[in-house]
């Protein structure tokens, strides 16, 4: 019995050439997919900062950042917020600004989720998100500004 060669490299590379379709078409979807991510967090991240800005906690500069209501609020928490910002930071030193307050924003959502929305968020009238960006604001001034805030 003769095997024709020619059918079967035929067949081999119409395999190999639809495995590669189905390997681009699998990248294009996961670009897709960290597109509309990273949208999505600028959207939760947006909107935190406006309910900041609105419950008083922010003022509406380029950046946001917190007042000193908002610190003065979250300043006797800051013990149970210090180490897990500190641990993120560390964690992650190469990461730009926005790629941190995004893993901030998720650790302290985790790890805190319940206690701010308890003693930050519901009795400031403000979203879970405001109260978080708020304490990760609060945080950075604590470390780096030793605490000094202005409404300026």
């Amino acid at each position: 019995m003769q095997v024709d060669t020619t059918s079967i490299v035929i067949g081999e590379l119409t395999l190999e050439l639809a495995i590669i379709v189905y390997i681009i078409k699998l990248s294009f979807q996961a670009g897709q997919v960290t597109f509309q991510v990273k949208t999505m967090w600028d959207l939760i991240v947006g909107d935190s900062k406006l309910q900041m800005v609105k419950g008083g906690f922010g003022k509406a500069k380029s950046p946001i950042r917190i007042v000193k209501k908002g610190y003065d609020f979250i300043e006797p928490f800051l013990n149970k917020f210090l180490p897990i910002y500190l641990k993120v930071r560390k964690e992650h030193e190469s990461a730009n600004e926005d790629e941190l307050e995004r893993l901030l924003f998720v650790a302290f959502q985790a790890q805190m989720g319940n206690f701010i929305l308890e003693n930050i968020a519901v009795p400031n009238d403000i979203t879970l998100g405001a109260a978080i960006m708020a304490i990760i604001q609060a945080c950075f001034v604590k470390v780096n500004m030793n605490g000094e805030v202005t409404d300026d």
